[in-house]
């Protein structure tokens, strides 16, 4: 089979897409980062990897010594070499080949004949590429007999595109009740009101990690490992009277709402303490570059937090969707 008919005879799937490149991230939660991850879903979609090229490392366990498939960033481009930040926390160093085959695949297109020829000059800084070729001469730096280009405007596109489908088509709320059988549903309170989610064959589930909010970092769960008090997003369809969704996306965590007082600040390690009014106890809270920190209005802290004496300092601290 030539080269060109390998490139063009395979489909890819949606799910191995992304598997292997769910970054774009979240956003929102990078995408939906937050609604706790709001980059949410999104990242799902901007994957650029299928079957034909397997995964993105380099040649181990490839008929073809030297042969080197890798995932990335275009982090700086000049000429005919480009270097690549790769998943795996890396720098790379591709030489395209003149004769290199060049394509461009939206987000959302699941097959690579329906990719198009583009041109070198066509690639630019931050686009997420797929590089298929050997190892240069000098053993180090990649020589490119093929570049799959996903354009970060394209992304970007997807990615909003994703977060108003989100915004329309999404709730959130308090898991009450999880009826795990296949083709179960759950049961949640929305506002102080309830609406089943019910699921099909076609749903898929994901859980957040127990130390990120990232939809890219959530990993696939099922119904069974839903649990009552969790918090849930859905993406889907009601029904007329707004009481029931059919979910297309589930994505659910178990996350810890505290209100308190600060009680100490250390800047270097990124932390806050603060004395929990529910429990009286000191609670150490971490915050990263994906935390999102607000300050209350004075009438809303003291109304909320009267007992504590209205002109001393107050927080809230809550992690949830």
């Amino acid at each position: 089979m030539t080269q060109n008919a390998t490139f063009t005879g395979h489909a890819m799937r949606y799910k191995e897409l992304a598997s292997i490149l769910g970054s774009v991230s979240s956003s929102w939660r990078s995408r939906m980062k937050k609604y706790a991850f709001q980059y949410l879903a999104l990242a799902l979609l901007l994957a650029v990897a299928s079957p034909l090229f397997g995964q993105a490392t380099a040649a181990a366990g490839s008929s073809t010594p030297g042969a080197v498939k890798q995932l990335g960033s275009i982090r700086r481009i000049a000429g005919t070499e480009m270097s690549l930040a790769t998943d795996e926390g890396t720098e790379l160093l591709v030489k395209i080949r003149p004769d290199a085959r060049l394509l461009r695949l939206a987000p959302g297109q699941t097959d690579l004949r329906s990719a198009t020829l583009i041109q070198l000059s066509d690639l630019q800084v931050g686009d997420r590429v797929l590089v298929r070729g050997k190892l240069a001469d000098d053993g180090v730096a990649v020589s490119a007999a093929a570049v799959i280009v996903m354009k970060q405007q394209d992304i970007a596109r997807m990615k909003q595109q994703e977060l108003l489908d989100w915004q329309k088509r999404g709730i959130g709320g308090v898991v009450k009740v999880v009826d795990a059988r296949p083709g179960g549903s759950i049961t949640l309170s929305v506002g102080g009101k309830t609406m089943e989610v019910s699921t099909t064959p076609a749903t898929t589930v994901k859980r957040y990690a127990p130390d990120s909010v990232k939809w890219e970092d959530a990993t696939d769960a099922s119904l069974g490992q839903i649990l009552p008090g969790d918090q849930l997003r859905a993406k889907g369809n009601k029904n007329e009277d707004g009481t029931q969704l059919v979910a297309e996306e589930i994505v659910a965590g178990t996350f810890r709402n505290i209100a308190g007082l600060v009680t100490a600040v250390d800047p270097a390690q990124n932390t806050l303490t603060v004395q929990d009014l529910a429990t009286k106890k000191p609670v150490s809270v971490k915050i990263t570059a994906d935390s999102q920190m607000k300050k209350l209005p004075p009438q809303l802290a003291q109304g909320r937090y009267a007992n504590e004496g209205p002109h001393r300092p107050r927080s809230g601290v809550r992690n949830s969707l």
